[in-house]
């Protein structure tokens, strides 16, 4: 059972809204709400009108706690799933400068070590196997 602290509480004057928020904060959104209508209710049995007002402000509210919570829910999951995707994004990124460094490096050993003509070679090759991905499709067999 919900005490002291754990119990919604607003001022009279606060508006539906805050009262909403008050009660699903608190975790007795629904049932608070249900339980208010079926005692209410069964209180007013008698007059016909009154229980079907009743009824029909109870689902009303009971579809708006449920629509929060589901918007609330679904924008904190985008925002997870944007937020793995950033970083997926940061660590592709940081992998790629590293690569380009070594690249970079290599190119300059090549420079040092080899002849300019056998260099330059070497440098072309890479660029243009850069410029054309390697195919998806695995080499034929045998030729």
């Amino acid at each position: 059972m919900h005490q002291g602290e754990a119990l919604p509480k607003v001022a009279a004057t606060a508006s539906m809204r805050e009262a909403i928020y008050e009660m699903s904060k608190k975790g007795l959104g629904i049932t608070a709400v249900t339980a208010l209508a079926i005692v209410t209710i069964a209180q007013i049995s008698g007059n016909q009108n009154s229980v079907v007002a009743i009824t029909s402000s109870a689902f009303g509210v009971i579809s708006a706690v449920t629509g929060a919570y589901l918007g609330i829910k679904i924008s904190a999951d985008t925002n997870t799933k944007a937020g793995e995707g950033a970083q997926e994004a940061t660590r592709s990124n940081t992998k790629l400068k590293l690569m380009q460094q070594e690249l970079s490096a290599l190119m300059k050993k090549t420079d040092e070590v080899l002849p300019a003509a056998k260099a330059n070679e070497i440098k072309a090759a890479a660029v243009s196997t850069a410029d054309d991905p390697p195919s998806d499709t695995p080499p034929a067999k045998g030729g």
